[in-house]
C-alpha cells in the first residue's frame, strides 16, 4: 500500500479509494496540471505474475485506443520505482481521470432504476461499447460494477479482460496468447454461453452481458441467479430468463423485447452489434418522451374483487401525481376487469438529506411522515402529501425518531431528546407527552391511549395522549419472566389488542392487551437469527395480513383480526428491506399502500487530522466508511473504530494510523463501541450475539481470545479504563434511571460494581491519567453537561461545561480536558488537581469549529492535534419504495 504523500513523478498520492485482485486505486494530485486523478497500481508482488502484468499492460493499450465521452480516459502510464511499495522490484501504474459518483452496482443496490433513468444510462453504455467494438476491442467483463455514474453521465471502466475482436486488422498477438480457447474470463452472472463453454467470444458476448446488465437495471434482480456458481452456469446455458415485463409490468414492450433478444443463447439470434442496440434504445427514448404509450406492456396479477380494484386504482392515482409517472397514469386509467395491478415507485428524500429513523403512512393513506437527516446527522420529521411534489419539514421536531400517527390522522407522535412528543400534522409547537429514552416504536388507539417502548428495552408502557405518567402496558412476570424487552407495538382494528415483538427465550410476535398479563403467541418471524438479535414490527394491513420482516425480506402472512390468529402461509411483498437487528425494520402500511426503505443510508465519513487552530492535516489512508465510535491508543499509533457494513451491521476494526492497514476484530454478531486500555494491549467493546449489547475484552491488541465480562438483559457500553488497565468503566441502561456508570474487572475476576447511579443519565465516562478524577456527562439539568468528580469515591461534582457539552476526553498528561459544545465547537479546559483537594478548571476556550461526523474525535497525546471523523462530501440518495399491494382480498 502506498503511503499518503508518495510521489510518482508529478503525481502525489492522496488516499486509497479501492482495491481488488488487480491492485489498488488511489486518488492523487497531478501537480503539473493542478487536477485530481485516479492512479491504478499493480504492486510489485502482483506484477511479478506474468499473466497479471500482461493484462495490466493490455488494459493500458486498450484504453489508449479509445476516445469516447462515456469511456474513462487514460492520461499516463509508468513503473513504480523499486522500493516504492516496500518491494525491491518494480510495479506498474495507470493514471486515469478521477470520477466522482457511484457505480451502477451501488445504484442498483438501492432498487431498480426508473424506465427513464434506465434508458438514459443504457444508451450511454451501449454507445461506449459500440465505440470499443469499432476500435476492434471486446470488453468481456461488462457488469454494473464496471460502470461509473457521474454528474456528466455514465463512464465505462476496467478493460483488464478486453481482447481484440477475432480476425480484426492490427490484432495484438499478446492479447491472443492470454485468451486461449477453454479459458473462462469475466464475471460469472454476465458471461455469455459461449464464454462458459470456452469458445471464442466476439462482440456479441458483450451484447449478452449488456442484456444481463439492462435486465438488472429494470428489475433490481439478476437475470441468472442461483445459490451456487455451478447452478448459475447451468442457468445461463439452459434456462430462459424471465421476461422483464413479468417482473415489472409497466416495462415498455420494445425494451422488454430488446433485453430478451440480447440474452439469446445462440449468438446468431442476438442483436449483431451494439450500435444497433444503441439506435433501438434511442428510438424507445424518443417514443416514450413523445407520449407514444402503445409501447407499454402491463401484466395482470392475482384476481381481486371489483370493489378492491377500484380502491387500489383510486389510491394509485394519487401515487401517480407524487412520482410524476406518465406510465402509471396510463396504466391505471382503465384497469382490466377482475385484476389488480401491482406497481411500485420511488419516493426520494429531501435534497441534501438521507432517510433514517422511521416512517409512517397516515390512516387514510394520503400522507407520509418520515425522518431525514443532513450530512451532519441532524434529524427532523418531514411530511409529504402524496399529491404534492415534495416534502416539507415539521418545525420543532429536531432529533426525531420513530413517528406514528393519531387515529384521526391530525397529529403525529415521535421520540426526541429523551421525550415522547406530539405535533399537529398542520404544523405548530410540539407538545411533550412524557419522558422517554430513544424509543422503539409506538401506537395510538382511538380511545386516546398510546402504547410505546420508551427505552429500547424492558416492558411496554402506556400513557394518555394528552400527557401524564406512563404505566406498564406489559409485564415481565409469569410467562414473561424470561423476556428481555418488548418492542414495536401496533394496535389492531379493535383499538384494544396490539401486536408486539418479544425478545428473550420466548421471542416472537404476540398479541396483548394493555395492562393485562395474558398474551397470545403468533409466530417467530425470523428464527434464523441469533437469540436476542431479531426484532421486527408486526403491522396489521387492511384486507387481513400481518406485515413483518424475515431475513431482510418484507413478508405478509394472512391474519384474522377478529380471532387474532394467523390463517395461512406467508408470502413475499418486497426484497431487501432495511433491517439492521436489533433495530427496527423500516416499513409502513395504510389502506392499499405499502411503503418501505430498501436499505438504510449509511452516511460516510473520512478520518482526518486537524490542529488546534482548525487547519486540516493528513487524512488516514483508509476509504470513507460508515464509522460510529473511535478510540486511539496512548501512543497515537492504532485506532479502534466500529463501522457498519452494507447491511447496517456493526463490526470493530483496528487501523494502524502510520501505515493505514485495517483488520476486523472477529465477533459472533454485532460488535461496537471499542475502547483501548491505557497500555494499548487490550480493547474492550460490546457484542450483541445472544443478548442486548454486553461487554467483552480482547488482549494482545485485539487479536487475543474474546472474554465475556457481562451477560445482563440490558445494554452495556464500554466507556474507559483505570490507568493500570485492570478495570473497565462502562455505562448500563435501566428503565428506571436511564444510563448509569459501573466498573468491572478486565480479567473477569469479580462482579460489576456500581459507580454512579442517579435519576439522570450519566455517560461518556473516563478516569484521569493519575487515577484521581472521574470525567463524565449528566443530563440532570435538562441539558448534557460535562462534570468532574473524585475517583474512585464519587461524591461532590465540579461543572466543566456551561450551556451543554458532550464527548469529553483527557489530554494524556491530565492537564487539559476537551469536549464538544452543543454548536459543534471543540473546547479546551485547563485542569489542576492535588491529592485530597477538589479539582480546579479554567474557563472553556473554543479551539475550532468543524463538522465532526457523529461527534467522533480522538485527541493526540500532546493535545496539539485531533483525529476527527469528517462527513464525506457526497450524500447518497436512497429512496423509499411505495407500492400498491396485491394482498388485498
Amino acid at each position: 500500500m502506498l503511503p499518503t504523500g508518495t510521489r510518482l513523478g508529478p503525481y502525489k498520492v492522496l488516499d486509497l479509494i479501492g482495491e481488488g485482485g488487480m491492485g489498488q486505486v488511489y486518488r492523487a494530485a497531478d501537480t503539473r496540471l493542478d487536477r485530481t486523478v485516479a492512479i491504478k497500481v499493480l504492486p510489485a508482488d502482483l506484477a511479478a505474475d506474468q499473466v497479471r502484468r500482461e493484462r495490466f499492460e493490455r488494459e493500458a493499450r486498450s484504453i489508449s485506443r479509445l476516445e469516447h465521452p462515456n469511456i474513462c480516459p487514460l492520461y499516463d502510464v509508468g513503473e513504480l520505482p523499486a522500493g516504492t511499495d516496500g518491494s525491491p522490484s518494480t510495479g506498474l501504474f495507470l493514471v486515469m481521470q478521477f470520477l466522482e459518483g457511484e457505480t451502477l452496482a451501488q445504484r442498483i443496490e438501492r432498487g431498480p432504476l426508473s424506465i427513464k433513468e434506465t434508458l438514459d444510462v443504457s444508451i450511454q453504455i451501449a454507445e461506449a461499447l459500440a465505440a470499443a467494438h469499432r476500435a476492434g476491442i471486446v470488453h468481456r467483463d461488462l457488469k454494473p460494477g464496471n460502470v461509473m455514474l457521474t454528474r456528466s453521465g455514465a463512464r465505462l471502466l476496467d478493460f483488464g479482460l478486453a481482447r481484440d475482436v477475432p480476425g480484426a486488422a492490427g490484432g495484438d498477438a499478446t492479447r491472443a496468447s492470454l485468451t486461449t480457447q477453454g479459458t473462462l474470463l469475466g464475471t460469472l452472472h454476465y458471461m455469455a454461453p459461449e464464454q462458459l463453454e470456452g469458445r471464442e467470444a466476439d462482440t456479441r458476448a458483450d451484447v449478452f452481458a449488456f442484456g444481463a446488465v439492462l435486465f438488472e437495471m429494470v428489475t433490481g434482480l439478476r437475470a441468472f441467479a442461483a445459490e451456487s456458481p455451478a447452478r448459475v452456469m447451468s442457468s445461463i446455458l439452459r434456462d430462459e430468463p424471465a421476461r422483464v415485463s413479468s417482473v415489472v409490468p409497466v416495462t415498455p414492450v420494445g425494451l422488454d423485447d430488446l433485453i430478451h433478444t440480447c440474452l439469446a443463447k445462440d449468438p446468431q439470434e442476438r442483436w449483431q452489434g451494439m450500435a444497433d442496440v444503441a439506435r433501438q434504445l434511442r428510438w424507445l427514448q424518443s417514443s416514450l418522451s413523445a407520449g407514444r404509450t402503445g409501447a407499454v406492456a402491463v401484466s395482470p396479477v392475482a384476481p381481486a374483487g371489483r370493489k378492491r380494484v377500484g380502491a387500489a386504482a383510486a389510491a394509485a392515482a394519487i401515487v401517480a401525481v407524487v412520482i410524476g409517472a406518465w406510465v402509471l397514469s396510463w396504466v391505471l386509467a382503465d384497469p382490466a376487469p377482475g385484476t389488480s395491478v401491482r406497481l411500485h415507485a420511488s419516493v426520494l428524500p429531501p435534497e441534501g438529506n438521507y432517510l433514517t429513523g422511521g416512517l409512517a403512512l397516515s390512516p387514510d393513506a394520503t400522507r407520509l411522515v418520515f425522518v431525514a437527516a443532513d450530512v451532519n446527522g441532524e434529524r427532523q420529521l418531514w411530511l409529504r402529501a402524496l399529491d404534492a411534489p415534495r416534502a416539507q419539514p415539521l418545525a420543532g421536531t429536531t432529533g426525531a425518531s420513530d413517528p406514528f400517527w393519531s387515529p384521526a390522522g391530525d397529529e403525529i407522535a415521535f421520540f426526541a431528546n429523551s421525550q415522547l412528543k406530539r405535533v399537529a400534522a398542520s404544523g405548530g409547537a410540539a407538545i411533550v407527552i412524557c419522558d422517554a429514552g430513544a424509543g422503539a416504536g409506538g401506537t395510538w388507539s382511538a380511545s386516546g391511549s398510546i402504547v410505546f417502548q420508551p427505552h429500547q428495552q424492558g416492558p411496554l408502557m402506556r400513557v394518555d395522549a394528552a400527557g401524564g405518567r406512563p404505566e406498564p402496558a406489559t409485564t415481565f412476570e409469569g410467562a414473561s419472566a424470561n423476556d428481555t424487552h418488548h418492542l414495536y407495538p401496533s394496535f389492531l382494528p379493535d383499538g384494544r389488542h396490539f401486536v408486539y415483538y418479544v425478545a428473550g427465550a420466548e421471542r416472537g410476535l404476540y398479541v396483548g392487551v394493555a395492562g393485562e398479563s395474558e398474551r397470545a403467541f403468533l409466530f417467530d418471524p425470523d428464527p434464523s437469527l441469533p437469540s436476542g438479535a431479531a426484532a421486527t414490527p408486526g403491522v396489521y394491513a387492511e384486507g387481513g395480513h400481518l406485515i413483518y420482516v424475515r431475513d431482510r425480506v418484507l413478508m405478509a402472512r394472512p391474519f384474522d383480526a377478529g380471532s387474532r390468529s394467523v390463517t395461512g402461509d406467508a408470502v413475499k411483498v418486497a426484497d431487501t428491506v432495511d433491517y439492521s437487528p436489533p433495530g427496527q425494520a423500516a416499513f409502513a402500511t395504510a389502506g392499499p399502500l405499502v411503503i418501505y426503505r430498501p436499505r438504510q443510508h449509511l452516511p460516510q465519513a473520512t478520518l482526518t487530522w486537524i490542529d488546534r487552530s482548525g487547519h486540516e492535516g493528513a487524512s488516514v489512508s483508509v476509504p470513507p466508511g460508515a464509522f460510529r465510535n473511535m478510540s486511539m491508543t496512548a501512543d497515537d499509533r492504532v485506532l479502534a473504530i466500529d463501522r457498519n457494513d452494507a447491511q447496517g451491521v456493526s463490526s470493530v476494526w483496528t487501523i494502524e494510523l502510520d501505515r493505514g492497514p485495517s483488520a476486523r476484530i472477529p465477533a459472533a454478531y454485532w460488535s461496537g463501541a471499542p475502547v483501548w486500555s491505557p497500555d494499548g494491549r487490550q480493547v474492550a467493546y460490546s457484542i450483541a450475539a445472544d443478548s442486548p449489547p454486553n461487554l467483552v475484552v480482547r488482549a494482545d491488541g485485539g487479536t487475543g481470545a474474546e472474554r465475556r465480562l457481562t451477560t445482563a438483559p440490558a445494554i452495556h457500553y464500554a466507556m474507559g479504563w483505570t490507568p493500570d488497565s485492570r478495570t473497565i468503566l462502562y455505562s448500563a441502561f435501566s428503565t428506571d434511571t436511564g444510563w448509569d456508570l459501573f466498573t468491572v474487572a478486565a480479567d473477569g475476576s469479580g462482579p460489576p460494581q456500581r459507580l454512579l447511579q442517579t435519576a439522570a443519565s450519566e455517560n461518556d465516562a473516563s478516569v484521569s491519567p493519575d487515577g484521581r478524577l472521574l470525567l463524565y456527562t449528566s443530563d440532570d439539568s435538562g441539558v448534557r453537561e460535562v462534570y468532574l468528580s473524585q475517583f474512585p469515591e464519587v461524591a461532590s461534582r465540579h461543572a466543566v461545561s456551561s450551556g451543554g457539552g458532550l464527548r469529553p476526553k483527557w489530554r494524556r498528561d491530565g492537564r487539559e480536558i476537551f469536549f464538544l459544545s452543543r454548536d459543534g465547537r471543540m473546547m479546551a479546559v485547563p485542569v489542576t488537581s492535588a491529592a485530597g483537594a477538589p479539582p480546579a478548571t479554567g474557563a472553556p476556550t473554543p479551539l475550532f469549529q468543524a463538522a465532526i461526523f457523529g461527534s467522533m474525535y480522538a485527541p493526540a497525546a500532546d493535545g496539539r492535534r485531533f483525529l476527527i471523523a469528517r462527513p464525506a462530501l457526497a450524500t447518497e440518495t436512497v429512496p423509499m419504495e411505495l407500492l400498491l399491494s396485491p394482498l388485498r382480498q
